[in-house]
């Protein structure tokens, strides 16, 4: 994914900064809504940062592996 590795990079930037947005949107509803709102939020967000490591973040680190933060899964 990415033959340019500057666009991996940046797009790698993105993702993680939106993989952080999503995790923060959970404190947002902790405490706010329903136990039953809360963990199909939660549900919703899990799927989606999976579909992010499995589909863009994964394919730009085999390809790029110097690009992986440390301590990323």
């Amino acid at each position: 994914m990415f033959e340019d590795k500057d666009v991996a990079r940046d797009i790698s930037d993105v993702m993680i900064e939106t993989s952080r947005k999503l995790e923060a949107s959970l404190a947002v509803l902790r405490g706010r809504t329903t136990d039953a709102e809360y963990v199909a939020y939660r549900s919703a967000v899990a799927r989606l940062l999976g579909g992010v490591l499995d589909e863009v973040m994964n394919p730009i680190y085999a390809r790029y592996p110097e690009l992986k933060p440390p301590g990323f899964i």
